[in-house]
C-alpha cells in the first residue's frame, strides 16, 4: 500500500507529464488497410484510429505499433488540424512501439524524461 508521501510524489509525476504534453504535441493517426479475404470475396478497407505524441518538431512521432501495423496508409493530425501523409520510419512489436514521421518543421515537440 502507498503510504501519503508516495502518493504526492506520484500525483506529482503526473502532473508533471501532462504539463510536458499541453500546447498540441498530441496528434491522432488514422490508419487504413486492406483487409485479405478468401477467394471470390473483393478485398475490404479497414480502417482504424490512435494517437501518438511529437517528440522532435521536424515530424517525428512515437506511437503504438498496433495503430501503425499492416497499415497501407497513414494520416497524422495535429491539435491545430494540420493533416500529413505519414511514413513509418521502424517499429517493435514487443514493446508495442512505431516511430512515424511527417513533413513538417516546427511542430509542437513535447518534452520527454525532463530534457
Amino acid at each position: 500500500m502507498m503510504d501519503m508521501v508516495s502518493i504526492t510524489a506520484f500525483e506529482e509525476d503526473v502532473t508533471r507529464a501532462i504539463e510536458s504534453v499541453k500546447g498540441g504535441s498530441v496528434v491522432s493517426i488514422y490508419s487504413s488497410r486492406v483487409s485479405r479475404n478468401p477467394p471470390f470475396v473483393p478485398p475490404a478497407r479497414q480502417e482504424s484510429a490512435g494517437s501518438g505524441i511529437i517528440v522532435r518538431p521536424d515530424g517525428l512521432i512515437l506511437t503504438n505499433n498496433h495503430v501503425v501495423a499492416n497499415s497501407s496508409e497513414l494520416s497524422v493530425v495535429t491539435d491545430s488540424g494540420d493533416e500529413f501523409q505519414a511514413e513509418i520510419l521502424g517499429t517493435d512489436p514487443p514493446t508495442d512501439l512505431a516511430v512515424l514521421s511527417v513533413p513538417a518543421m516546427g511542430l509542437p515537440a513535447a518534452r520527454l524524461g525532463g530534457l
